[in-house]
């Protein structure tokens, strides 16, 4: 169940680091010590870091493949999301994998901090690119996106995803290289400029300032309700902040959920990824109906009590496959109809058909609705499709 309520400076002082980042090492990801989820990339030297990519099947777009940035964790390495860690990882790799399928190449670098015992992490603390290594490196790898022999890349379609401390280095990049970033999804993290967590070895770091810039890119805060690492309160201050500055913005929360990926919302985040403008409201037919399309799966909707919505699905009936609600709060939720038709032609056997499902809101509160397309003997494990909203009823 789911409910839901963006210039480096360059300075002397990186001409090294520039000069270390010059050379490129490829290799394949693959080896022995794989495990069979794991998923194929290949794998660069960028100075002293490792960078792990993908790219996606067919021919390289025009304008080079848009990319996502993908930002692992604390004790993580950029392998996490290719499925060379335990098993927990693979939640990562799973999204790496959705990504592609998408049409957008995924690039994993990995981290240098040492935090403690040898541990990785970002240095998302410091904003300042001349003290912080890992602005540095970030500052060549965007040079490096727009002019390098790997693969032709979108520098106007760059976009983050990063979890935990990733998703924290994610929000510092926001602050001080916003041009570079088209829209983020940021997962069981917060904004750098607030959170000071387990980083209790800087202590004279109380709270930057929280002002974004005008061009801070678009963020979807990701958190689950019951993050024992980082607390589900910085996810819901990061997204207050963002709305209140005007900055695109949604918070989706996972009840129960804990300090992980969570898989159920990679299809919202490449959605995101590729949504340039705000989204527009939903058309209303007569009696305030809201009719809402079958892209708007995921979405988080707000609706007052008494309100009534409507969305259609395509199912295909003669293969066996039906529609069926699987999560529905029936104490905030009231089905008013739901009916079906054929979309084949007169005389055509099979085909498929457009299902109807038509709601209307009874309680103030929070709830998610949840479709699967399955057949009734496999079961909603086996479902082919699901149509989800997370819905925010309001007096």
């Amino acid at each position: 169940m789911n409910r839901i309520i963006g210039g480096f400076i360059y300075s002397p002082g990186f001409m090294l680091v520039i000069l270390f980042c010059s050379f490129f090492i490829l290799a394949s990801c693959a080896g022995a010590s794989r495990r069979e989820t794991s998923l194929s990339c290949q794998s660069l030297k960028l100075g002293e870091r490792t960078v792990l990519f993908a790219l996606p099947k067919g021919n390289t777009p025009d304008q080079g493949w848009p990319l996502v940035l993908l930002l692992h964790g604390r004790d993580q390495k950029a392998g996490s999301w290719f499925g060379e860690q335990p098993s927990e990882d693979d939640k990562q790799r799973v999204f790496a994998s959705f990504a592609l399928e998408s049409g957008l190449a995924v690039l994993a670098p990995e981290s240098a901090k040492i935090f403690e015992n040898g541990v990785k992490s970002w240095d998302y603390f410091h904003p300042d690119p001349k003290s912080n290594a890992d602005l540095a490196f970030f500052s060549v790898l965007f040079d490096w996106l727009k002019n390098n022999d790997v693969a032709k890349f979108n520098p106007h379609k760059v976009y983050i995803a990063g979890f935990s401390n990733g998703g924290l280095m994610a929000s510092r990049l926001g602050h001080v290289v916003p041009e570079k970033i088209r829209a983020m999804a940021v997962v069981a993290g917060g904004n750098a400029n607030t959170y000071q967590g387990i980083e209790t070895k800087t202590p004279e770091i109380k709270e930057l300032n929280t002002a974004f810039p005008t061009s801070y890119p678009p963020v979807l805060v990701i958190h689950g309700e019951k993050d024992p690492v980082i607390s589900v309160d910085h996810g819901q201050r990061y997204f207050r902040d963002l709305k209140n500055a005007g900055i695109k913005t949604d918070f989706i929360m996972i009840p129960e959920g804990g300090h992980t990926w969570f898989e159920i919302v990679n299809g919202r985040i490449t959605r995101w990824f590729y949504e340039t403008e705000a989204t527009p409201p939903a058309p209303k037919e007569k009696e305030d109906m809201i009719v809402l399309k079958e892209s708007d799966s995921g979405r988080s909707i707000s609706l007052k009590k008494g309100e009534k919505f409507k969305f259609n699905l395509k199912g295909v009936p003669t293969a066996g496959y039906q529609w069926k609600v699987e999560e529905q709060d029936k104490a905030k939720l009231k089905l008013v109809n739901s009916e079906s038709r054929s979309l084949a032609k007169p005389g055509m056997v099979g085909g498929s058909s457009l299902f109807t499902w038509e709601f209307e809101t009874l309680a103030q509160g929070e709830c998610s609705l949840v479709l699967k397309h399955y057949r009734p003997w496999e079961g909603p494990e086996k479902a082919s499709d699901s149509f989800s909203l997370y819905l925010k009823i309001v007096p």
